[in-house]
């Protein structure tokens, strides 16, 4: 039989159930590591790399002018 509440064990160790919380906790225990690495390629020379604080930098950079837009939960 199927477990009725599947992200139970998560809720009970503290585990993160939603994408936003990996990385949130990520970003808080290594900040300073790479979250995003972007290959070189024809029409881009160099790989490019982003911490996950510089990560978190620029999702809050987008994230602030639409958080006066919206009112109640909703997909943006």
């Amino acid at each position: 039989m199927a477990d009725p509440h599947p992200n139970r064990f998560a809720r009970a160790t503290g585990a993160v159930e939603l994408l936003h919380q990996f990385f949130e906790q990520t970003l808080l225990l290594h900040g300073d590591r790479t979250a995003v690495e972007i290959p070189e390629a024809h029409d881009r020379p160099e790989r490019r790399v982003l911490t996950y604080a510089e990560l978190a930098r620029r999702v809050r950079s987008i994230a602030a002018p639409l958080a006066r837009l919206v009112r109640e939960e909703c997909v943006v």
